[in-house]
């Protein structure tokens, strides 16, 4: 179980989360770019998030105040996939071939 955050005026780019419990938050004025969430693992979203593919058991959570740009969501997740609470998604793409 591993934790990452990417802080204000922060850009991440092509971390994939793995096992389960691995956790990414982005917080306020930080931004998330190609993140892969696989395994139990999930994105707490308080920033904005851009081009995340969500596999299998993952989850990407929008927050209030966060921004969720072009998510893929397999839609074979056994889980809520993409849940917005309060942020903003848009550009979000459910794929079944996943």
């Amino acid at each position: 179980m591993t934790s990452y955050t990417v802080s204000s005026g922060v850009t991440s780019s092509g971390i994939t989360l793995i096992a389960a419990g691995d956790l990414l938050t982005v917080l306020k004025g930080g931004t998330a770019v190609n993140t892969t969430v696989n395994s139990g693992g999930g994105v707490d979203d308080l920033g904005k998030t851009i081009g995340t593919v969500v596999n299998k058991y993952g989850f990407e959570e929008v927050l209030s105040g966060g921004v969720a740009i072009g998510t893929t969501v397999n839609m074979n997740n056994s889980g809520f996939g993409l849940d917005v609470a309060g942020g903003t998604a848009s550009g979000t793409v459910l794929d079944a071939a996943l």
